[in-house]
């Protein structure tokens, strides 16, 4: 066998191997066994509670699980934005006057908390133009958007 192909086809593994890697790495560091994402009355899937979360409940540990170490969120652009994002915060669903949780930073993640008492099966929701005040690089609702 030709030195060159054992050499171009151990790169080629290599390169795949680092490619799972890399992929395994980007998975979400926190999972969420108590909540569920499902259909929505307010718009297409949203995230319900599958207990009972207190006023002051963490609910996500963190939002944005998969960023690098000391990476200004300020300066991301919206791709970055919804590569960071995990699941369950792209499935938060806005509404207006009868949300339930609000994003607050502590320990240098963004958590999102319950801000009144929550019942298994509800769906948790936020107001993006709240969080937008204390948040800017997280986008306001849109005018269009359902409220609830």
């Amino acid at each position: 066998m030709n030195i060159n192909i054992i050499i171009i086809g151990s790169m080629v593994v290599i390169y795949l191997a680092r490619l799972v890697y890399i992929k395994l790495q980007q998975k979400e560091k926190y999972s969420y066994p108590k909540l569920q994402i499902k259909a929505s009355g307010i718009h297409g899937d949203g995230v319900f509670a599958d207990r009972i979360y207190n006023t002051g409940d963490v609910i996500l540990e963190d939002i944005f699980p998969n960023t690098p170490p000391g990476f200004d969120l300020y300066k991301m652009s919206e791709k970055e934005f919804n590569k960071y994002l995990s699941l369950h915060g792209k499935k938060i669903n806005h509404c207006g006057k009868n949300f339930n949780s609000d994003l607050v930073k502590r320990d240098k993640k963004y958590k999102l908390v319950a801000t009144k008492n929550i019942k298994k099966d509800d769906e948790v929701t936020a107001n993006y133009n709240r969080v937008n005040k204390n948040y800017p690089f997280i986008a306001a609702a849109d005018k269009k958007f359902a409220s609830c």
